[in-house]
């Protein structure tokens, strides 16, 4: 009896390690088995559900744990024991090692699938700042690449100062001190810093490309056993 429910329990589980195996799918050519779908999730990009396990238990690994835990309840589905009127198999069948060696093999395929869609994410890592940083703050880091307007104004007055050689230190702080007390007055909350329009022009270009890169995204794509709908992302970037 042992032996038999060994053996049942074996050989579902062995068929479900090859069905979870990228290889054992790319040798045999077999559609993906689940549907999941890569999302713009609190200003990161995952997986719903979660290949790894998650607190609401319905993650890939979960779910494949859960379907282990069912054969293995193979072991209590007699209703007793031949050798006594109560109990089951269950002690017995949970030592045998013939098990160990197949749930091993399903650990290591889970292992391998985690990898793979992390593999997959890392496509994302370049543009990941189009959903880690808001629009306004991106903005004005990029306006803050331009030159200040008080270093302007001082590289201009000392090469004034240089190329003059009747302009005296003197007047070269009185006009410094001018402009500090005019900015005060009317340059309080005003944006003074711009990069150069080429700068602009490069940027734009290099969204523009990030948009084209965007569109031509595929809106499905496989991952060994796993079938991924891109469709939220690319339409959230």
């Amino acid at each position: 009896m042992i032996e038999g429910i060994t053996n049942g329990i074996d050989s579902s589980m062995t068929y479900l390690s090859e069905q979870i195996s990228i290889t054992y799918n790319e040798q045999n050519m077999l559609a993906p088995i689940f549907d999941i779908k890569v999302a713009l999730m609190d200003r990161c990009v995952q997986f719903e559900p979660s290949i790894g396990c998650n607190d609401r238990q319905n993650g890939i690994r979960d779910i494949i744990n859960k379907i282990v835990e069912d054969f293995i309840s193979l072991a209590i589905q007699m209703p007793a024991r031949f050798d006594s009127p109560q109990g089951d198999y269950l002690v017995e069948i949970k030592d045998q090692f013939q098990l160990f060696g197949t749930i091993q093999c399903i650990t290591n395929n889970l292992n391998e699938i985690e990898m793979a869609s992390a593999n997959y994410l890392d496509q994302y890592a370049d543009i990941a700042f189009l959903w880690e940083k808001d629009l306004e703050t991106s903005f004005q880091e990029f306006l803050g690449q331009g030159p200040d307007l008080r270093d302007t104004f001082l590289a201009s007055l000392q090469q004034k100062k240089e190329n003059d050689p009747n302009f005296e230190e003197e007047q070269f702080e009185l006009e410094v001190e001018n402009f500090d007390a005019m900015s005060v007055k009317i340059l309080d909350g005003v944006v003074t810093q711009q990069p150069a329009l080429d700068v602009f022009d490069a940027e734009i270009t290099r969204l523009y490309e990030y948009k084209s890169r965007i569109n031509s995204m595929k809106a499905s794509d496989d991952i060994g056993w796993l079938k991924v709908n891109s469709s939220p992302l690319i339409k959230e970037l």
